[in-house]
This record gives C-alpha cells, structure tokens and sequence, in this order.
C-alpha cells in the first residue's frame, strides 16, 4: 500500500465521516424542532388541564354550597312538619273550657249577692 493509497483511503473515510456528522446534525436538528413542538403542545396540555381543574373546583363548591341549602331547606321543612302535627294535635283534642276574666267574675259575683 502506498501512500498515495492511505491517502485515498483517509479522504473517503474523512468524507464519510463528515457525510454522517451532517446527517446525524440534521436529524438532531429536526429531533429538537420536533421536541420544541411536543413541549408547546404540552404547555398547551397542561393550561387546558389547569383551566378544568379549576372549573371542577367552583362546581365542587357549588356544590357543597347547594348541599349546605338542601340541608337547611330539610331542616325547615321538618320544623313546619312539627308545627302542622302540633297544631293538628290541638284540633283534634276536646275544647277546653274558657276561663272566665276577672271582669266575668266580678260580674257573676254582683249577680249572685243581687239575687241573694
């Protein structure tokens, strides 16, 4: 082998060494165009993800807030429960007798002592 053939040889193996290089850069190169579109695709993602998890939050207190009323309103409703059954309860029990005032009484006791 001569030198003029080693020199062949380290040209070709220099040049296709160089040809991979620029390959291997230009797919590194369309690699990170590739990842900088994923990751605003991701930060697109996770702003949408963060907008509904605070929409679920003010539905979950919406909802508690329309328990709390539910509970209050039940409440209400078993009082007004209470007082029907209470007021039933006296109108089914016997009158009782009314009870003379004091001006009745003074009345009657005139009556009395006149006819006496």
């Amino acid at each position: 082998m001569t030198d003029d053939d080693r020199s062949r040889i380290d040209d070709h193996l220099h040049r296709g060494m160089e040809a991979e290089l620029a390959s291997t850069r230009e797919e590194l190169t369309k690699a990170a165009a590739h990842a900088a579109r994923m990751e605003g695709e991701l930060f697109a993602v996770a702003q949408r993800l963060t907008a509904k998890e605070a929409e679920h939050e003010a539905a979950l207190k919406a909802l508690a807030k329309m328990r709390d009323e539910l509970f209050e309103a039940r409440s209400k409703v078993e009082e007004a429960e209470g007082e029907i059954v209470e007021l039933k309860n006296r109108l089914a029990a016997p009158p009782a007798s009314p009870k003379p005032n004091l001006a009745e009484r003074a009345v009657r006791k005139v009556v009395r002592t006149v006819k006496r």
